[in-house]
Order: C-alpha cells, then structure tokens, then sequence
C-alpha cells in the first residue's frame, strides 16, 4: 500500500479550521470582526482558487478522454475501467458543483441579510438546491443503473401529487421524459442493456403490488377502524343542537341513528373512493414513466445498433482496419458485433494486441465480490441442465 495515500494533508486541515472560525466570527456584531471574517474567506479563495481551476481542467480532460472511450476494453471483462472512470468523473463533477454552490452561498451571507430577503435570492437558493441534487443523481448514476430508472417517477410523483388531476399527468409526464432523456444521455450504452423488457416488468408488477397492498390497507384499516367506532353519531347530533336546526329536526336524528350510520357509511366510502382514485393515478403515472422510460432508452440502443451497423461495413470494406473502429463497434453495437469482430481472427488478434499495453484499472473489492458470485451460481445452475 502507497504510504502516501494517508499522508496528512495540512493546507486542507488548516483551511477547514480557518473556515470555522469565519463562520463563527461573523455571529458577532461588531464590524471589525465581520471585516476580518470577510478577510480570512477571500484568503481561503485566493489560496484554493488555483487547485479548482486545476480540478476543471482535470475533469475536463477525463471528459473528453471518457468521451473517446479511451478507457473503454473490449478484452475486459465488465469494462471495469472504463466504470471506474466515469465515477471518478462524476466524483470530480459532484465536488465542482458543491464549492461552486458554496462560494455563491457565502457570496450571498456576505452582501447583507437585507438583499438575501429579495425574492431573486430565494430564486437563486431554490436553483443551487436543484444544481445540488441533480448532482447527486449524477454520483449515483455509474453506481445505481436499474435502481435510478425505478425511482425517477416515485421521486416525481411525490413532488407532483398536488396538483389536479389533468394538470398533474401533463406536468408528469414531461418531466419524467426530460429525466429519463437527461440520464440516457449520461449514461453510457451499455449500462443501458443493462435496463431491459425484463427490469420493466419487475417495475410494473411491483408497482402493481404495492399500490393494491395500499388499497387493502386503507380498505381493512380505515373503514373497519372508522366504523367499529361509533364516534360520529354523538359528535353530529352535538354540533345541530348548536346550530339554529329545529329541534324536531335534531329529536328526529337521535331517534333515528340508523340514518346516522347510513350517511357515516356514504362518507367513508366517498373517502375511500378517494383514495382509490389517487392511488390508480399514482399506479397509471409510475407504470407510464416506466414505459416512457424503455422507450427512451431503447431508443439510443437502436441508434447505437445503427452506428454500429455503419462502422461494421466500414470494418468490412476496409484494408487497414484500425483498433478504434473494433472498439467503437464493439461499444455501440454491444455484445452481437462482439460476437461478429471476434469470430475473425485478425480482428481479435488486433483488440488484443492494442489493449495488452493499455494500463487498465484495478478491479475493486466489490466487483470481484460480485463476479465470483455470479460465475459461482451460474456455475452451480449449469450442473441441473
């Protein structure tokens, strides 16, 4: 193990304890202390400017680098380089959003609390949240295919519920499709072979169960509980006697509680309907951001098919075949076009000569987990054919 992998880094020690104290300073009132504060935060931002810089650049040439597939093999197995770059990737990208959300924040704390009041800050707050959180999505993307396209309507639902019904499927659906869009082009293509008729189906049926599970609850909870309670008939007859009601009319309500149960019946089930109502809402807007989803993705995986296609008959037609050109192949066609290059000799015998002086990346504790586990029950399921 590198030594230098713990080695104590001072200037980020140093610089977080000095951001403490400003941060506790500023509490004071008295301006020579709010002057200083001010004076240690634009130190810290002169002194860490030059490492952000550095650290947009660097993720700009892994973007570019990831871009030209420069660390995607074919010869390897789950192309765990090329997975570990585009976390890397989306690491550097997640911190470069978060010191841009803070130096904006602390911009703002710093102009004085009776600007940050004005409605435009308050924009500016609600958009650095949204920055923020999209840049989580994008962490997790590299990490949680399948998982991502079961929660993007469950997460836009919960924001969308209150709104009327018609409004609410339009203002859904639109959403769901930007999301799905946005994350089919982030991730790459074959992560997304990985979401097939078979992750929709799993989706829909427990979509479907879950929201019957809801509907029993609420029908064997609600309605047995409300009704084994005879609460209602007494707070009623108690509010009409408060009213200006005849009280031939009230006399005739206690005389008649059965009329009582009735209304409480029809009440209960105008509720429950309700509820049904929302929850097959709730079902028919998550099954269809599945289905808009699949489609979405389907609909790169088809146009990768294609590119495919293009740079197979290029490949075919071509005396020099170039490494690129089996790679790129390899990468938007998925595994039939592997299957197609590596039946040809030469073909192979290219892929493998190049990427042999490629340096690839370590495969990580989990991966090898995972694979072992898998070869193991695949294994173990071939010994009953």
């Amino acid at each position: 193990m590198d030594n230098n992998e713990y080695k104590i880094n001072w200037k980020e020690i140093i610089s977080f304890v000095l951001f403490c104290i400003a941060l506790q300073l500023y509490q004071s009132n008295i301006n020579i202390i709010h002057i200083i504060t001010k004076f240690i935060i634009l130190g810290l931002l002169i002194v860490w400017f030059d490492d952000y810089l550095k650290l947009i650049s660097s993720t700009i040439k892994l973007t570019k680098k990831i871009r030209n597939k420069k660390y995607f093999f074919v010869t390897e197995k789950g192309y765990i380089s090329d997975i570990i770059k585009r976390r890397m990737l989306s690491k550097k990208f997640c911190i470069i959003i978060y010191i841009m959300s803070l130096i904006i924040s602390i911009f703002i704390i710093f102009i004085k609390p009776n600007i940050i009041k004005n409605i435009f800050f308050n924009y500016i707050y609600i958009i650095l949240l949204l920055i923020a959180s999209f840049s989580i999505i994008v962490f997790f993307k590299n990490y949680l295919t399948n998982f991502l396209y079961y929660l993007i309507p469950w997460i836009i639902v919960i924001e969308t519920i209150k709104y009327e019904n018609i409004k609410l499927i339009i203002i859904f659906l639109t959403i769901a499709l930007i999301s799905y869009s946005i994350l089919t082009l982030l991730w790459p293509i074959y992560s997304l072979r990985k979401i097939s008729s078979k992750t929709w189906l799993f989706g829909f049926l427990v979509t479907f169960l879950v929201t019957i599970v809801f509907e029993y609850i609420f029908k064997f909870y609600i309605n047995e509980k409300v009704q084994s309670e005879l609460f209602f008939n007494y707070y009623l007859v108690e509010l009409l006697e408060q009213q200006t009601l005849p009280s031939e009319v009230v006399r005739f309500l206690k005389d008649n509680p059965n009329l009582l149960n009735k209304f409480e019946k029809i009440l209960i089930s105008y509720e429950l309907n309700e509820i049904y109502s929302k929850i097959s809402l709730i079902r028919f807007l998550i099954l269809s951001s599945y289905s808009i989803g699949k489609i979405v993705i389907d609909l790169k995986i088809k146009l990768g098919e294609l590119k495919a296609k293009d740079i197979y008959n290029k490949i075919r037609k071509s005396e020099n075949v170039q490494y690129s050109d089996l790679r790129d192949c390899i990468f938007y066609g998925g595994k039939e076009y592997e299957d197609k290059i590596f039946t040809n000799t030469s073909f192979e015998s290219i892929i493998s000569k190049k990427e042999s002086n490629f340096k690839k990346c370590d495969e990580a504790t989990y991966f090898k987990i995972i694979n072992k586990l898998g070869d193991s029950l695949l294994n173990f399921f071939k010994k009953f054919i």
